[in-house]
């Protein structure tokens, strides 16, 4: 019996069931890592040269075997070591490192035997004890473009008998077939303590952090230090560490951020609303050479209010606004956006086309209404705050008739959006105060509707939770997860 079911063992074995479900894409794994790359990157072993050199190594092998995956769906098992950085005890440490004594840092081993790229990101998370909550959103999400079956596969009982494996429960059962929804009071009853252990933990690294934003903005006398990133608050330490190290190695930056907005988030370098950027993601030496460069960047704000007022001119004296929307936009970047959006619409100006297709723009038609250019790619589109988005490749005769279509719902939503608004900031504060929050922040990826309808949800369900939210700190976002900081995200269209 044995010998007939041995090659139907190694078919098996060979097909492997993993049935090329990778689940997660390039992407997708780069994200659920950030918190591992968080804590092993390089750049933070700087004074520690043995540390950095292991922690890089590995890095590249590690990089090389999800390479192998997602390229051929197979690698050669391997080890690799890292020495892992805790930011929550960084802050403890400073004395030690002051006085030239080693600091220790956790060593890790990882077995790299998987042959999926979600049960490797997986492992490497569990193995450094990293949150794996947004992992599993996004393999959730992500499962049902890559299902290789369209049905669960069921083998012959002589398989599990063989292989000594539990035979999975009949899925034909009604009461086994039963789903259980989340819901917000389920997720509390087992994430609750988990948060405020964390955030217990934590609170010494974000009152430093708070204390080093403070005392930039009054030593440098900036208007504001904001942090604009995803990462937790021990990067925003580091970070504002690493600022406070560069300006007091070069006392001439000062003059230069006199009065200034500093924000850390996604790009580097002066953001076309004037802030002055940095990315958490870059090195200090890039962050220098920004800002040694400073005078000669911000030059570059005295030529862009022209080149929108060119724009304004083709499509109505329309108020060209530079705030941010989907992402921030560097100064150059923005630039070069003017530039190719004020070729086309010259080009189509001075063409027969424009008076042959009759789409014109009266002047001063569009001055109350706003519109906000970003990005190379997509579609013209009205937002719900009443503003009109106009990438740069869009074309003229596209632009001018969605504009002409849609002026009187765009002028009604700017009328509206400051109530909106309003209600946004009275909901929140009405939740921090029934629930007795620490915090409670919400995602800028969310439209003004989505964040007050999560508002009013927990408004209108706070006696149905059955258990207290008090002293978390609540972040309003697209999925539940538990920070490593202890911050709480919760998605907008929760069901308690």
């Amino acid at each position: 019996m044995l010998r007939m079911l041995k090659p139907i063992y190694r078919l098996c074995r060979n097909l492997n069931l993993r049935t090329c479900v990778r689940y997660l894409t390039a992407s997708q794994a780069s994200e659920a890592l950030r918190p591992f790359f968080f804590a092993v990157h390089p750049d933070f072993f700087g004074q520690h040269p043995k540390e950095r050199a292991v922690n890089e190594a590995s890095l590249q092998k590690l990089s090389s075997y999800l390479e192998c995956l997602f390229s051929a769906n197979n690698a050669s098992p391997t080890t690799v070591k890292f020495y892992l950085r805790d930011p929550l005890q960084d802050s403890k440490k400073a004395v030690q490192r002051a006085n030239d004594v080693s600091v220790g840092f956790e060593v890790v081993t990882i077995k790299l035997v998987s042959r999926d790229v979600q049960s490797t990101v997986s492992q490497i998370l569990n193995t450094c004890q990293l949150d794996t909550d947004h992992l599993k959103s996004l393999v959730k999400r992500f499962a049902h473009q890559s299902q290789a079956f369209p049905r669960p596969v069921k083998w012959d009982p002589s398989y599990y008998a063989y292989t000594n494996k539990q035979i999975p429960k009949d899925a034909s059962s009604p009461a086994r077939c039963k789903v259980v929804n989340k819901t917000l009071g389920s997720w509390l009853v087992k994430n609750r303590q988990r948060a405020l252990k964390r955030l217990e933990k934590s609170q010494f690294i974000r009152e430093e952090a708070e204390a080093l934003r403070l005392d930039l903005c009054s030593s440098y006398h900036l208007c504001d230090v904001r942090w604009e990133s995803d990462w937790n608050i021990g990067a925003f330490r580091m970070s504002l560490s690493s600022v406070r190290k560069i300006l007091l190695e070069n006392p001439t930056y000062a003059s230069y951020i006199k009065g200034k907005e500093l924000i850390f988030s996604s790009i580097t370098g002066v953001c076309k609303e004037g802030f002055i950027v940095l990315s958490n993601e870059a090195v200090p030496q890039y962050w220098s050479q920004v800002l040694e460069h400073l005078p000669k960047t911000l030059q570059l704000m005295d030529g862009l209010s022209s080149m929108e007022e060119e724009v304004s001119c083709y499509l109505g004296n329309i108020i060209i606004s530079r705030e941010k929307y989907f992402h921030r936009i560097t100064i150059e970047n923005y630039t070069l956006l003017l530039q190719k959006l004020i070729s086309s619409l010259n080009s189509y100006h001075s063409s027969r086309r424009r008076w042959k297709e009759g789409r014109v723009i009266p002047p001063n038609s569009m001055q109350q209404l706003k519109l906000v250019i970003e990005g190379t790619i997509g579609h013209v589109a009205l937002l719900r705050s009443g503003r009109f988005v106009l990438p740069a490749s869009t074309q003229p005769q596209e632009a001018i008739s969605f504009l002409l279509k849609n002026k009187t719902k765009s002028w009604e939503r700017l009328k509206n959006y400051p109530r909106l608004q309003a209600d946004r900031k009275r909901l929140v504060a009405q939740c921090m105060k029934n629930y007795s929050l620490k915090s409670l922040e919400v995602d800028l990826s969310l439209t003004e509707e989505q964040a007050n309808e999560c508002l009013n949800k927990l408004i209108d369900s706070q006696l149905r939770l059955p258990v207290s939210m008090q002293d978390l700190r609540l972040r309003i976002s697209r999925y539940y997860s538990v920070l490593r900081d202890g911050e709480v995200c919760i998605p907008w269209n929760l069901h308690i």
